[in-house]
């Protein structure tokens, strides 16, 4: 197997319901799949796309409307866009929000691997609520010794020492330092300040895309205004803010100093992606009925980190960061219900959620 397809394996074998497969199916299956590119703003799935496929998102991001244009749904990588091959129609349209990578499945392929494989299949039969109840159990499924991101701090991830550059290099110093050291990201350091971050992304869409000269200083194409975390940061508070703000890359910081740099990957290696669908169904949820039934788990999950072994302290940061991401989409879905707000405001919670021991 060529080395293209061992990562294209290792890729499914990392995400639901992928996970399911036997071995030697995940083997053969790489061979199956027709690697697709679309660039931002295409529509999706494709119009010309036959015959029907299952789309398993690979690298970039995907906005799902209604017939009305309402945004009601996002992808990222890992998640599957599956309504071509569902039974029952629907009038989602989706566009890419970012340059897209997928991997496509016929579905009639995917109907044998459904015949052939029940754990496989009864992923594409349940309802979203019950795909939150599986995630849920996951989360809290390990041993004490590995509860998962619901109890990890950041500080157990990190992987690395941070790859650093200064801002004054150029942009192909800086995609060589990035080669040579096998990342896809780099902080950039100006003394013992972080001032910004470089990405693959930011190399194609900024640089190659733009016709941007690879002499130019790779100030003019880096990030400058970055979202963080501390060393003691859930990995699960990480996951929902990357989700948030549809990142791949977050530096770590211990006090004012960078001490790494937290990616998906490194959330991946520490949990299942089951996890994701915790977060992303309460930023996909289209209604207040939607979140009152998400929320009603919190009981339950509860039971399974204290069974866990999980800390007052770390069950109470838990809940904390599920009501955060709540109250967040509870707050889009009102702008989206009564307009845009007509002044810049900020929402501020007191209480145990202010001091991150909710119960």
């Amino acid at each position: 197997m060529d080395i293209e397809l061992i990562e294209i394996k290792e890729f499914l074998t990392r995400h639901p319901p992928f996970d399911q497969l036997p071995m030697a199916v995940l083997t053969r299956l790489p061979k199956q799949l027709t690697v697709r590119y679309f660039r931002r703003g295409s529509p999706f799935p494709p119009i010309d796309a036959a015959p029907p496929q299952l789309y398993i998102l690979r690298k970039g991001a995907i906005e799902l409307r209604n017939a009305q244009g309402e945004l009601i749904g996002k992808l990222a990588e890992g998640d599957l866009c599956e309504q071509h091959c569902r039974q029952s129609a629907t009038d989602e349209q989706g566009v890419t929000a970012e340059d897209t990578l997928v991997y496509a499945l016929p579905c009639t392929e995917l109907a044998q691997l459904c015949r052939d494989h029940p754990a496989f299949a009864s992923y594409f039969e349940q309802s979203p609520s019950n795909r939150l109840r599986q995630a849920l159990d996951v989360m809290v499924a390990a041993p004490a010794t590995n509860i998962g991101l619901m109890t990890v701090p950041v500080r157990a991830m990190i992987q690395r020492v941070p790859i650093t550059a200064m801002p004054d290099i150029s942009i192909r110093e800086a995609a060589q330092i990035m080669s040579a050291q096998h990342v896809s990201s780099l902080l950039i350091m100006d003394g013992e300040q972080l001032v910004g971050m470089v990405t693959d992304r930011d190399l194609r869409s900024r640089c190659i895309a733009a016709g941007l000269p690879t002499e130019q200083p790779v100030s003019e194409i880096m990030t400058r205004t970055l979202q963080t975390v501390d060393m003691d940061t859930l990995g699960f508070q990480a996951l929902i803010t990357m989700t948030r703000l549809n990142v791949h890359h977050l530096p770590v910081l211990d006090g004012t100093r960078v001490a790494g740099l937290l990616s998906s990957t490194d959330l991946t290696r520490f949990q299942s992606a089951n996890s994701v669908y915790l977060v992303g169904d309460i930023h996909r949820a289209s209604s207040i009925a939607t979140l009152a039934q998400i929320s009603s788990k919190i009981e339950e999950l509860q039971v399974h980190l204290i069974s866990s072994g999980a800390t007052a302290n770390a069950i109470g940061q838990a809940v904390s960061a599920i009501t955060d991401a709540l109250t967040l989409r509870l707050l889009e879905l009102g702008e989206q219900t009564l307009g845009a707000p007509p002044v810049p405001y900020a929402w501020l919670v007191g209480g145990s959620q202010a001091r991150r021991e909710q119960s």
